[in-house]
């Protein structure tokens, strides 16, 4: 029977190639080796023994040779080069018949036993790639095809550092520009699944708030050693500016919702006492949106950030780090790596606990199935459905977010904790009404240090139920569900 060495060797390392598998199970004791097999098998593999492939096999490709050489077939001398070439390889040194003694001695081959050092000595540096890399503008025009974000800059860019300028400088360029961020202008979120009055702003350019953008296309110059956007250029921030009308800001007409608020009305009525022209009515209408707009962006907290960001299918309001706001100029500024990093880590969180979730549903289910076999009676068990589960493991991450945002609040950190026995006992779980008196929370009872915080963790679950109905709402309109 033949012997077969992938076989042989699968049960040490089974990720290993084919060729060094070969190599590896003739080092094992066997009775026989076909060597016809052999030769044929390596050549069928496309496997020839060189200098830069041997390096690191000393060992089994003496032992190779040993088994070829005391398993030698007359017939093989007579066959083509091609079916020869392992038994060609060792013939053609004049002293194949002497075996070292030394398990660990280079193979005597001819043309490199000066080439091959001992092992017993430090290893040679790795041979040269054979092709030349990629120029930095080919690698970043590849990487701004990349369609999934999240593995582009969670993954990719952790490859090295000039890899992670490659990714930057592809985000600069082309996966930045479709980014978009809208602030909502209302004061509260009154639910409903329509269009809101907000203040909607795209890429402009990168830079600071206070610099020059006009020409600026924001994606140019690789450095000189794939180094790209950044390192002390005034591109660590972004430039984000709203570029509708005047008139399209005032009428905030959007699927039906015409946005004029009573202040506003009256405010235009006292500025236009002299002329009441719709020009006067229309610039107090957008001077008061302009307020209204910055007094949003001042006021932004983590809980209640006021605003959502889309990009490349995902949407969320996480943190803009550094922002700021030019009223005149309609634009806003922030530091778009640190905005990226945590936009795609709060997704990278989403996507490990959801697999999470599934497998321990998984486990429970396979381990019922099993009682039910054996003959016993598996524990109730009562699964969330998939909706609700994700929106638990939404609420999830929110709360690491406010608990990293407020590390040094001890107030702030016992309402996070404390948000979940809230939700269990308060009148909103479940839509059993129960009073607020009748509430238990660890720390607020009376006589207790949080005692009267209750109203907190109210206001704290309001904003945490208005900021994921905002994202869905947005993740609608953009056509994501």
């Amino acid at each position: 029977m033949a012997f077969d060495p992938t076989s042989a060797f699968s049960d040490v390392c089974p990720s290993v190639s084919p060729a060094l598998a070969c190599l590896m199970a003739f080092a094992r004791p066997k009775p026989t080796l076909d060597p016809t097999f052999l030769s044929s098998y390596f050549r069928d593999h496309s496997f020839h023994i060189t200098e830069k492939n041997t390096l690191g096999l000393y060992r089994p490709l003496q032992f190779l040779r040993e088994s070829v050489i005391h398993t030698r077939d007359p017939k093989l001398e007579s066959r083509s080069p091609a079916n020869r070439s392992l038994t060609s390889i060792i013939d053609e040194h004049p002293q194949h018949s002497s075996i070292p003694q030394s398990p660990l001695a280079p193979i005597p081959v001819a043309g490199m036993a000066s080439a091959i050092p001992d092992p017993t000595s430090e290893l040679p540096p790795p041979p040269e790639p054979q092709c030349p890399s990629l120029p930095p503008e080919l690698w970043i025009r590849i990487l701004s095809y990349h369609t999934d974000l999240l593995h582009l800059w969670t993954t990719c860019r952790l490859v090295s550092p000039i890899f992670s300028a490659y990714v930057e400088q592809a985000f600069a360029e082309t996966h930045l520009r479709t980014a978009r961020i809208d602030f909502m202008l209302e004061k509260h979120n009154l639910g409903g699944r329509t269009h809101r009055p907000e203040v909607p702003c795209t890429f402009a350019s990168l830079g600071d708030i206070g610099a020059d953008h006009s020409g600026d296309g924001g994606g140019e110059g690789v450095g000189s050693e794939g180094g790209c956007v950044g390192g002390g250029n005034g591109r660590e921030t972004v430039w984000f500016t709203d570029t509708r009308p005047r008139s399209a800001v005032c009428a905030q007409d959007v699927a039906g919702f015409h946005f004029q608020t009573a202040h506003a009305r009256s405010r235009a009525r006292s500025k236009a006492k002299v002329s009441r022209k719709a020009e006067d009515v229309e610039a107090s209408t957008f001077n008061f949106i302009l307020e209204r707009w910055e007094d949003r962006v001042r006021n932004s907290k983590p809980e209640t950030p006021h605003y959502v960001i889309s990009l490349g299918g995902l949407v969320n309001d996480t943190a803009l780090p550094e922002l700021k706001i030019d009223v005149k100029r309609r634009g806003i500024s922030f530091r778009w790596r640190e905005m990226l990093t945590l936009f795609f880590r709060e997704q990278a969180w989403l996507v490990q606990l959801a697999a999470q979730w599934e497998h321990d549903v998984e486990a429970q289910i396979l381990e019922d199935r099993k009682t039910v076999l054996e003959g016993g009676k598996p524990p109730p068990r009562k699964f969330l459905p998939r909706v609700s589960a994700m929106i638990e493991i939404r609420k999830q991450i929110r709360r690491r977010r406010l608990r990293e945002a407020y590390q040094g609040n001890e107030k702030m950190q016992w309402a996070v904790e404390s948000l979940k026995y809230f939700e269990q006992c308060s009148a909103y779980a479940q839509g059993k009404l129960k009073l607020v008196t009748s509430i238990r929370i660890p720390g607020a009872s009376v006589g207790e240090k949080w005692f009267g915080s209750v109203p907190l963790l109210q206001g704290l679950y309001l904003d945490e139920w208005s900021c994921m109905h905002r994202i869905d709402v947005k993740e609608e309109h953009l056509g994501l569900h």
